[in-house]
């Protein structure tokens, strides 16, 4: 049993190793006609198909009846009532949200950016990318989070 736990303790090591994320600098808002995502699995992506040119989604994303603007207006409304998060940077006008979000029971922090886009018809979708700032595995964190958002938005939609 010591052996399966020292084995265990050693892989959470390995995947969680770096930095701590406090002595990294805040990013910047990214460009989604840009992204680039590493190999390693510690990321989560989430777009409509076919939006992404230079990266491939993890996820298709939703689409919702709502105009973007309303959309974009519940988004930062659930991001910034989401324990652990900080350094929101909202912008109205690109309907674009980044922020710090820190992993649970960890100093980790992951950093995550959100597009809301139009989706014709006068509906919307969005563009998500969630990773890890440190570390190899994120161990399902990042695709849990943005998940979970979703299904926060869309049942926040469908009132």
């Amino acid at each position: 049993m010591q052996r399966i736990l020292t084995i265990a303790a050693l892989a959470l090591l390995i995947g969680c190793a770096g930095t701590p994320a406090a002595q990294v600098e805040e990013p910047a808002m990214i460009d989604f006609t840009t992204l680039k995502v590493p190999s390693s699995p510690n990321t989560w992506v989430v777009a409509p198909e076919g939006y992404l040119t230079t990266a491939k989604a993890d996820t298709a994303a939703p689409v919702y009846s709502q105009d973007p603007d309303a959309v974009f207006e519940k988004l930062v409304a659930i991001v910034k009532a989401t324990p652990r998060t900080s350094s929101v940077k909202a912008d109205p006008a690109t309907r674009h949200i980044s922020y710090s979000a820190r992993v649970a029971f960890t100093v980790f922090r992951d950093d995550v950016d959100i597009s809301v886009i139009e989706a014709g018809n006068g509906g919307s979708t969005l563009v998500a990318y969630s990773r890890s700032r440190v570390g190899y595995s994120d161990f399902g964190v990042n695709e849990r989070r943005l998940n979970s958002l979703i299904s926060k938005l869309t049942a926040e939609l469908a009132k």
